[in-house]
C-alpha cells in the first residue's frame, strides 16, 4: 500500500501520521510513501520512502510521468491500494484509489467521483458538500477524526516572549496557519484585521503563515496596498517545531475557513492552550463548545468584532484558557488510523472479489 505524497504540514501530514501508526500496528505489511523524507527518524521500519523522480518541465514530460513512469513504478513496488493525499486520482492501473479531500466545495470531475473507490473526508460538513455535488452514495466515503501532533503544548512567559522578539519585535500576535487559496479566507482576514486596527489603535501584530506558494497571487495584491502592511508578518511554511513556538506564542488564533473541513489548526491551538476565533460551522463545536468563539467566515465586521471583544477582555482570554485545560484536544491516532486500515481492507477485498 502506498500514499503518493506526505508534506509535513497540515491535512497531508495528518495523513502520514496515520500511515505511520497503521505501519506501527501492522509490521507485516509494507507502506509506502512516494515522497521525499525530510526527517526519516521517528518513523515505523516499514514505513518506506521513496523518493520519485520528478517530471522534466514541459507538458510532454509530465504526461510521460504521469501515464507511464508512475503506473510502472507503483507495478513494480506491488501496490495494492494507493491513498492519495492530494485528492488526485492517478493512472495506476487497477489499482484501487482512495483520495483524501480536503474542500470538496471546488469540485471534483465527474469521472473521478465514479474512478476512485472511497474518498476521506475531515467533517460532516464536507461529506455532506460531496454527496451533494456529486450524488455519490455515503458508504463510499469516510469522515476521519482529527488529532494533532504531540509536539503542539504550551510555552512558559519567557519563552513566548523571545519567540515574539523574533516574529513581531516583542508585541502580541493573532496568528494565521491556513494556507494559500480562496478557502483559506486569508483576503477577508486582512479586511477584518483593517476594522480591528481602526478601532482599537494599538499595537497588535498579526502573523500569517504558509506565503509564497502557488494561489497566493491575488493574496500578494491584496497584501501589496494593504493599509496596515506594518503590521502584517508573513512567513513561508514552517517546520512543525518551529509552528509549534509559534502558535504557543499567539494571543489567538483566527481559523476562519470559508469551507467547513479540516479542523487541525483548532486542536494544535486547543494543546496549546491559545484562545481560538473560529468559523461558526467548525466540526469541534460540539466537542469544544464556548471554550472557542465563533464567527461568520464571510463576514469582516464579525470576524473583527470577535478579535476586538477578545482583545478587550482579558478575563474572557483567560476563561477561554481555563476552559481549553478541561478538553483532550490531541484525540486519539489509533482509532482513526484503525478505521483507515478497515476502509482499506474493504476496498481490497471489493478490488480481488
Amino acid at each position: 500500500m502506498a500514499m503518493d505524497r506526505a508534506p509535513t504540514v497540515g491535512y497531508s501530514y495528518y495523513l502520514l501520521r496515520l500511515f505511520d501508526t497503521m505501519a506501527r500496528c501492522h509490521p507485516e505489511s509494507r507502506f509506502l510513501v512516494l515522497s521525499n523524507a525530510p526527517d526519516r527518524e521517528g518513523f515505523a521500519p516499514n514505513l518506506v520512502w521513496l523518493p520519485p523522480k520528478p517530471p522534466g518541465p514541459g507538458r510532454i514530460s509530465r504526461f510521460w510521468w504521469e501515464k507511464v513512469r508512475r503506473p510502472a513504478l507503483l507495478k513494480k513496488e506491488k501496490v495494492d491500494i494507493l491513498i492519495s493525499a492530494a485528492g488526485d486520482f492517478h493512472p495506476a492501473g487497477r489499482i484501487p484509489q482512495i483520495l483524501a479531500i480536503r474542500n470538496p466545495g471546488k469540485g471534483i470531475p465527474a469521472r473521478v467521483a465514479w474512478k476512485a473507490s472511497r474518498f476521506l473526508l475531515f467533517s460532516g460538513a464536507a461529506l455532506d458538500s460531496l454527496q451533494a455535488t456529486t450524488g455519490l452514495a455515503p458508504e463510499r466515503m469516510m469522515v476521519l477524526e482529527g488529532a494533532c501532533w504531540e509536539g503542539f503544548g504550551p510555552l512558559d512567559t519567557p519563552a513566548r516572549q523571545l519567540v515574539k522578539s523574533r516574529y513581531t519585535d516583542g508585541q502580541e500576535f493573532f496568528l494565521c496557519t491556513d494556507g494559500p487559496g480562496p478557502e483559506a479566507n486569508r483576503i477577508n482576514l486582512l479586511k477584518a484585521f483593517s476594522l480591528f486596527k481602526k478601532r482599537q489603535q494599538c499595537n497588535m501584530k498579526l502573523v500569517i503563515t504558509g506565503a509564497g506558494r502557488k494561489g497566493d497571487l491575488e493574496f500578494e495584491k491584496s497584501l501589496a496596498t494593504y493599509k496596515y502592511r506594518r503590521d502584517v508578518v508573513v512567513t513561508s511554511w514552517l517546520e512543525r517545531t518551529e509552528l509549534a513556538s509559534l502558535l504557543a506564542s499567539a494571543y489567538a488564533l483566527v481559523h476562519v475557513p470559508a469551507a467547513d473541513g479540516y479542523d487541525a489548526p483548532v486542536r494544535e491551538a486547543l494543546r496549546s492552550e491559545v484562545p481560538v476565533i473560529t468559523s461558526s460551522g467548525c466540526s469541534l463545536r460540539a466537542e469544544a463548545g464556548d471554550a472557542l468563539l465563533y464567527a461568520d467566515p464571510s463576514s469582516r465586521e464579525d470576524i473583527a468584532a470577535q478579535m476586538m471583544r477578545l482583545y478587550k477582555d482579558e478575563n474572557l482570554r483567560t476563561a477561554l484558557i481555563r476552559q481549553i485545560r478541561q478538553l483532550n484536544p490531541e484525540g486519539d491516532w489509533k482509532r482513526p488510523a484503525g478505521r483507515l486500515w478497515t476502509l482499506m481492507g474493504d476496498v481490497l477485498g471489493m478490488a480481488l472479489g
